[in-house]
């Protein structure tokens, strides 16, 4: 039965890494692939790099101890939250093995063997970022029994919920253990000597004397005493499977539940990393939309109704955490912090126009998907486009409005109100707002002109591929905006200096001197959008998106 086991986890090891390494002939996953495999191997050598100095007395103390408080605190959010204690299986799994003649703890045997190659590659990958002395064998064990605890701790809530016990009495208890574990460990800590650790006091010790059986095997350093602690380990592990397969819990039900909750759970974040989780169904749109509307305000209602039901709690929490900032810095009494905020607040306003467009995707990248359907609509592809930006526009606009507004607000109540004139405060909300429009077009033409660059799988949410997109993603933006704003803002300083020269610091002309650049920007952003247009105009859905991702 074990060769089975294993024949079936390498061959779906196999299948998953065959499957990654043959797109790699489309351009698209090896360039993004490469990019992720380089940052990985520039990370690793960094880590290489500071392992060869070695740790001071006091870390090498206390490193085994800090190790156990965070297996203690795994330990415990196995009981706290129900979905870190799972017992997840595919439904081929399930259609396959539970009617066959197993028994259960076979079952969980199999389920130990078929996570063993993504553990193995997980903990060389770990080894190679320079962990401690145990390695790859102390980690691999390490990780492989802790899996085995949280199949334990999924069948003995089961088990508890049968006898009566609630879940959230169950999750209570496990959060009064942490919170007092966590309160007496930091009573107890002390300043350390020269060697020895914060955490030798008796009563610490205690409470980590079972975790730091298993951090120990981490930190043995010689092969003896590495070899009786994952012993001890791997016997704990054992008596975990053991006594997980001895409960009786209606074991197909608790698997088919826990195996929908983490398809659910993979599917939240998968709706939240594309800007499509609702989080305020019940959120009236912001306008009424008329029968005889035009196609260009139907999707400007559309977008605006998503972005308040989506993003509406990152609006709240910029507001109030702006409008925090500008109350401190308003009413303190020292210079210093008053200094402190003003900085804050303008540093505020000038990322907010490069994150805003990440934060707000209510436009084309919400509707990549619907390519199909946007084509049956009786508008142009410029007018789509303006139409589909517009609506995150008016938003994140406003919220740059009420940003920089708070800036200047707060500058004129500190000592900086003699270098900062009122024109420097026009010429930023001019330039401003044509910079987040530059910023929502960039991001745009993205799912325009590489469509199935913004479609990912199920499959391309994590590995090389998708990280290797994300920082493409970024430098590409940021060489776009670069080479989009350096005429703009060339034009804007020569009128700037000739103003100066000439009109010896006029409010009015300094502002009306950058107006060129300006323009320059806006069209640029007419410009963007009138291409972005055309290349949807000639988009055929059939051609250009990958079957099956409509």
């Amino acid at each position: 039965m074990t060769r089975s086991f294993v024949l079936v986890a390498l061959q779906l090891f196999k299948n998953r890494f065959l499957f990654r390494f043959k797109r790699l002939r489309e351009p698209r996953y090896l360039l993004s692939a490469l990019i992720g495999m380089a940052y990985f191997g520039y990370v690793m050598l960094r880590a290489a790099g500071r392992g060869r100095h070695s740790p001071s007395v006091v870390l090498r103390a206390m490193s085994s101890d800090i190790a156990a408080i965070f297996v203690l605190i795994l330990m415990l959010l196995a009981w706290i939250i129900p979905a870190m204690a799972s017992l997840e299986f595919s439904e081929a799994e399930m259609q396959f093995l539970f009617p066959a003649p197993l028994k259960r703890p076979q079952l969980l045997y199999y389920k130990l063997i078929r996570s063993q190659p993504s553990l193995l590659l997980g903990c060389v990958i770990g080894t190679l970022f320079g962990l401690p002395n145990g390695h790859f064998v102390g980690l691999w064990v390490t990780y492989t029994v802790l899996g085995t605890y949280m199949t334990f701790v999924a069948v003995s809530r089961a088990r508890l919920s049968q006898a009566g016990v609630p879940v959230w009495a169950q999750s209570a208890t496990g959060l009064g253990l942490l919170v007092g574990a966590v309160a007496i460990v930091s009573h107890f800590a002390h300043k350390p000597l020269h060697h020895e650790s914060p955490f030798d006091h008796p009563v610490v010790q205690s409470i980590l004397f079972i975790p730091k059986i298993f951090a120990a095997a981490l930190f043995a350093r010689e092969p003896l005493d590495l070899a009786i602690r994952l012993a001890i380990v791997a016997a704990a592990g054992a008596l975990f499977v053991l006594a997980a397969g001895r409960m009786r819990v209606p074991f197909e039900e608790l698997v088919m539940t826990a195996s929908q909750r983490a398809a659910n759970w993979r599917e939240s974040r998968r709706t939240r990393a594309s800007g499509t989780s609702i989080t305020l169904r019940r959120m009236p749109a912001p306008f009424a939309l008329r029968e005889n509307a035009t196609a260009e305000v139907a999707i400007l209602w559309k977008n605006l109704t998503a972005a308040m039901r989506i993003a509406l709690p990152w609006v709240a929490l910029l507001v109030i955490g702006f409008a925090a900032i500008v109350v401190q810095g308003l009413f303190t009494r020292h210079d210093e912090v008053k200094m402190t905020m003003v900085f804050v607040s303008f540093a505020f306003c000038g990322f907010f126009p490069l994150a805003g467009a990440g934060i707000f995707k209510q436009d084309f990248r919400l509707d990549v998907t619907r390519i199909d359907l946007l084509k049956t609509f009786p508008i142009r592809g410029e007018r789509l486009v303006a139409a589909e930006i517009a609506g995150p526009l008016l938003i994140i606009c406003a919220l740059e409005i009420y940003f920089l507004g708070g800036a200047m607000l707060l500058t004129f109540r500190s000592d900086f109100h003699a270098e900062v004139a009122p024109q420097f405060a026009v010429i930023a909300l001019l330039f401003a707002l044509p910079l987040c429009a530059m910023q929502l077009v960039l991001r745009n033409a993205v799912p325009i002109f590489l469509p199935g660059w913004s479609m990912r799988s199920k499959e391309d949410q994590r590995g090389f591929y998708s990280f290797g997109t994300r920082i493409l993603g970024l430098i590409a933006n940021l060489v776009a905006l670069a080479l989009t704003l350096a005429p703009a803002v060339a034009a804007s300083a020569i009128g700037f200096l000739i103003a100066e020269r000439l009109a010896h610091g006029s409010a009015p002309i300094h502002a009306a001197a950058t107006m060129p650049g300006v323009a320059l920007l806006v069209a640029e952003v007419w410009a963007a959008v009138k291409i972005l247009g055309s290349q949807y105009d000639r988009l055929d859905a059939s051609r250009d998106v990958e079957p099956g991702t409509l």
